[in-house]
């Protein structure tokens, strides 16, 4: 059995009321396999849910979408959304 095909992306929530603000689509560079290990996440998850973005995840990310991502400014996570064939 395949994997579903997904997009990953980075969404930045406002923290009082919770809309989504801002959102980076993140390249295929990050591999489910990379975005486990920066996680650590184990090997069986295929990181379906939200992943709660930290200073020190952000740091790393941030070369990859272009922009800072303001974790004092804005709740971010990493998702993923299926891609529809």
């Amino acid at each position: 059995m395949t994997s579903p095909r997904v997009t990953r992306w980075i969404r930045g929530f406002d923290k009082v009321r919770e809309n989504l603000v801002v959102q980076y689509r993140l390249p295929d560079s990050w591999t489910l396999e990379r975005l486990q290990h920066l996680f650590g996440v184990p090997p069986e998850n295929p990181m379906y849910d939200s992943f709660p973005v930290d200073e020190r995840t952000a740091k790393i990310l941030e070369p990859s979408v272009g922009s800072p991502l303001l974790i004092d400014t804005l709740d971010f996570f990493v998702e993923a959304d299926a891609v529809k064939a």
